[in-house]
């Protein structure tokens, strides 16, 4: 699966994910990206479904930890993520190509965008992610924030 690096540009059907990627650039000022302090999850409502907030923990492996799993997600893989660390999921091939995405958002601090198309762990799935990293600094990435878009 292709990683999109900014400039954007927006596919058809994935208005929900370039308005919330509007809203993150409003809030990272002079920054490369904004702290998790300078976002308010009642200015992204319209994504709330389809938010997953996962901590990076940088140590000799690069790890995430899901903070924040919306019900979307949640009603999508059958079970809460909340708390759990990225291995400790039941999709290893859909968890292999998410992982590489948060990968490549924290390597290049900077945000990406996927399409997700084909068949994970049996199922048949197509969707665009938008992952957007956030951080005290612009020296390190500290946290995740994506939002995933299903076309009508």
């Amino acid at each position: 699966m292709t990683l999109f690096a900014p400039p954007f540009e927006w596919p058809p059907q994935t208005e929900r994910l370039a308005r919330f990627y509007a809203y993150w650039q409003t809030r990272c000022g002079d920054r490369l990206f904004p702290a998790r302090r300078d976002i308010d999850p009642i200015e992204f409502w319209y994504v709330w479904r389809d938010v997953l907030l996962l901590d990076v923990l940088h140590g000799p492996r690069l790890r995430f930890v899901y903070r924040v799993c919306g019900t979307g997600h949640v009603e999508w893989r059958g079970k809460d993520l909340t708390g759990k660390e990225a291995d400790d999921s039941a999709s290893p091939q859909l968890d292999g190509t998410s992982l590489s995405g948060w990968t490549d958002c924290v390597a290049q601090r900077r945000p990406n965008l996927q399409k997700l198309q084909g068949i994970f762990d049996d199922r048949l799935l197509h969707f665009w992610t938008l992952r957007l990293p956030l951080g005290d600094s612009d020296a390190r990435v500290d946290m995740v924030l994506t939002a995933r878009q299903v076309p009508r």
